[in-house]
């Protein structure tokens, strides 16, 4: 652990490792507010046709269309985010936002500090007894869900499962090069130049646009897709 004195619960999990079956699910509805990242087509187009679901956005200010979640975001706030060194907050008012703007930067959490955060406060949350399920935890209450759930649980269908970066919005750049300056062929890509050995490998493509996905934690890599797919 990164953290000192952070350990997981004995209860605590996360859902494949006591549900096999629901490795991959998929979602019938995508339910959102009407916020404006919300209304452009780029942001859940891909989500919806990738995963075979619809986009269902609620009215504004109405958080209650989502209990479930919105109640889950609210106790992560309270439990761990609020009480970070450096938090914006809940609102621009909020008195622990305030103070955390004042922090100095060498205090501040580093990422790989909150992933590890992240990871143990969901599992413990996952392994923790809950009012609303009858004394039972989110796994317990899984575990029984799908014990009595007839129909089985749709999933990601395998040869999709190696390609989750398509979750996101694809960026189409075109092959740029010259054979007779003896420039290999290469894509701009946010101002900067991408290449493998296949594309420079691969002539008559220079002016074609290929479809770019790139690596949401590393930028130096990205996938790509020739136009035939390949």
């Amino acid at each position: 652990m990164l953290i000192p004195g952070l350990a997981y619960r004995s209860t605590a999990g996360f859902a494949t490792e006591v549900c096999p079956e629901v490795a991959y699910a998929c979602w019938d509805v995508l339910k959102v507010d009407n916020a404006a990242a919300h209304l452009t087509e780029d942001t859940f187009l891909p989500v919806c046709q990738f995963v075979g679901c619809r986009l269902e956005a609620g009215p504004v200010g109405e958080p209650t269309t989502r209990p479930f979640i919105e109640r889950f975001f609210l106790t992560l706030t309270d439990r761990m985010s609020r009480k970070l060194t450096g938090t914006t907050g809940r609102h621009p008012d909020d008195p622990a936002g305030q103070r955390g703007r004042r922090a100095p930067v060498e205090q501040l959490i580093t990422l790989p500090e909150l992933e590890e955060l992240l990871d143990v406060t969901i599992a413990n949350y996952h392994g923790t007894p809950h009012d609303g399920l009858n004394g039972r935890t989110p796994l317990e209450a899984l575990q029984l869900a799908i014990e009595h759930h007839e129909a089985p649980v749709r999933t990601l269908p395998q040869v999709l499962r190696t390609q989750l970066h398509q979750l996101q919005s694809v960026h189409l750049c075109t092959v740029r090069g010259n054979v007779a300056r003896g420039v290999a062929p290469y894509i701009s890509f946010y101002g900067a130049r991408y290449s493998n050995e296949v594309l420079q490998r691969t002539s008559g493509l220079n002016g074609e646009k290929i479809r770019v996905y790139p690596n949401p934690g590393d930028m130096r890599e990205a996938w790509a897709y020739l136009p035939n797919g390949a």
